[in-house]
């Protein structure tokens, strides 16, 4: 989105989008998302209109305010903007009934997420059992439940995604639950929007 790289800070710090210089780390924009709050912002991602801002993170896996903050491309890109305003995406997922803390010791936190077609994909950080879950949700304003479509034996923690809008390719990248050891899986050749049902490769 314009030169630089858009990114943001983790739980409790200012609501606040960041463009960086990718080779110096140095701010050159700073965008007040007005109307959010960072909860627990842990994921972002774009279509050809919208930036998305994840604010998924959930630890305790006992939240009950989970959602997704919508903002417009153009707004951003604007020289002059120093705020902004956002749709709000709220969203369950449609298995949870218990709500329970259980700190770093549930399957219902995230951190990666990505925009396609007309919809938002999760990708589950399962501190339990060490799978993630894929979930769609609208990429829409208002209530909605995120629907859990597929499950990958991820060995381990994801914490990111990322989609090659021209390969349509898919990178997660994680890490571990005992030993923190970083991985990567590359999603391809899939049919739809089943990413786990194509080449699945980790390395």
């Amino acid at each position: 989105i314009g030169s630089g790289w858009w990114t943001l800070l983790d739980s409790n710090n200012p609501h606040v989008l960041y463009r960086i210089d990718p080779a110096t780390g140095a701010v050159l924009h700073a965008v007040s998302v007005v109307n959010s709050a960072n909860m627990d912002w842990e994921a972002m991602t774009r279509d050809a209109q919208w930036l998305y801002v994840g604010d998924v993170g959930n630890n305790s896996g006992a939240r009950t305010d989970l959602r997704v903050y919508r903002v417009s491309l153009a707004a951003l890109q604007a020289p002059d903007t120093i705020s902004v305003l956002a749709d709000t995406i709220r969203f369950s997922y449609a298995l949870q009934t218990d709500f329970t803390n259980a700190n770093n010791s549930n399957d219902w936190d995230c951190e990666a997420m990505v925009a396609m077609d007309d919809s938002l994909f999760l990708f589950s950080k399962n501190w339990v059992s060490g799978n993630c879950y894929l979930y769609a949700l609208p990429a829409t304003p208002g209530v909605h439940v995120a629907v859990r479509q597929d499950a990958l034996a991820s060995q381990g923690m994801i914490t990111g995604a990322s989609l090659d809008t021209a390969t349509g390719n898919i990178a997660l990248v994680g890490y571990t639950n005992s030993f923190y050891m970083p991985f990567i899986w590359r999603l391809s050749g899939y049919p739809g929007h089943a990413f786990f049902q194509g080449n699945a490769q980790r390395n």
